[in-house]
């Protein structure tokens, strides 16, 4: 898989923050993660 968007280590900083369900931290606050890389799944 490929993207067009840049990422760099404060990307993967703010998707762990956001799959793992913490705040995120003021230096990832408006930062692009990489949840285009991830599929969510529908629970049953």
């Amino acid at each position: 898989m490929t993207s067009n968007t840049r990422f760099g280590h404060s990307s993967y900083v703010a998707t762990v923050e956001d799959i793992v369900g913490i705040a995120r931290l003021p230096a990832t606050a408006d930062v692009t993660p990489m949840d285009e890389f991830f599929v969510s799944r529908a629970t049953r």
